[in-house]
């Protein structure tokens, strides 16, 4: 059991807040013990998030915070002591990113032990996501989205397909198309797929090709969906066919980052032609 204090443990927490409020870090060290342990949500998507221990790293998570953060609003709305040795408190904050200059806010929940009147154990809860929400740059999500699409054709360029698929959502579109004359008249590579096995086909199919020339013009982004224009150069030995064409592949990810839908836009007649297909 604690020991009997003149002041509460709900006192010395709020006093400890009105400290943060005012930006009063070192008063808020002065009142953990040397070996406190400081657990903040976060780890790894917010750069304070982590676990702390001891009275200096817990200053490098104010400082951190402080880095990235702007705190526009704390409000402790109530403490409560749970026992001699342990405070619950509940509360609203609202942060602001420095370097995207985004807001939000968020309910809190803190849980805070207590040895000989100081702090040795803390753990905050909070929504961490909206937190992270503030700190995205404008086409973060698109940017991503690029870097996956280029490796997606850098390992198309080495051949390593189960590289490729394991960017595609488990059921994936592939060609999926309400009217298409290409895969009206049958062209084999250009038919509707779903899922990974049936997209696993369609580069077995390819891999049969001599492709000559594959070269990417550029690649485009913006949210969810990106845009790749290609010039490809082929030989199909199972028909006795050739095409040369320049594409166009639209990407479309999930919030996962994974791949759900892919609409390939080319000069279907040559397709058709090279496919041995006469119309």
């Amino acid at each position: 059991m604690g020991t009997l204090t003149a002041i509460s443990h709900a006192t010395i927490v709020a006093n400890m807040y009105k400290a943060f409020q005012k930006g009063d870090i070192p008063y808020l060290i002065s009142q953990v013990t040397d070996d406190c342990e400081w657990h903040v949500m976060g780890d790894p998507v917010l750069p304070h998030g982590g676990t702390y221990k001891g009275k200096n790293d817990i200053g490098l998570f104010f400082e951190t915070m402080n880095d990235h953060f702007e705190f526009t609003e704390f409000t402790p709305n109530s403490i409560n002591e749970i026992n001699d040795e342990e405070v619950v408190a509940l509360g609203h904050m609202t942060v602001r990113s420095r370097a995207t200059g985004k807001s939000d806010g968020t309910n809190w929940t803190m849980h805070i032990r207590f040895r000989d009147d100081k702090v040795f154990y803390f753990h905050d809860y909070y929504d961490s996501v909206k937190f992270a929400e503030t700190m995205k740059q404008p086409g973060s999500d698109s940017n991503k989205n690029v870097a996956r699409v280029n490796h997606i054709y850098e390992s198309f360029g080495r051949g390593d397909i189960p590289a490729i698929l394991d960017e595609l959502a488990d059921d994936v579109q592939w060609e999926q198309w309400a009217d298409n004359t290409a895969q009206k008249a049958g062209v084999p590579w250009l038919q509707a797929r779903k899922g990974k096995y049936e997209v696993s086909e369609f580069f077995k199919i390819i891999g049969t090709f001599n492709i000559k020339d594959f070269r990417v013009l550029s690649v485009m982004g913006n949210g969810n969906q990106v845009a790749a224009e290609f010039i490809i150069e082929a030989d199909v030995p199972s028909t006795g066919g050739y095409y040369r064409d320049e594409e166009m592949h639209l990407w479309t990810f999930n919030d996962e980052g994974k791949v759900t839908r892919l609409r390939h836009y080319a000069d279907t007649a040559k397709h058709t032609a090279a496919a041995g297909i006469n119309n």
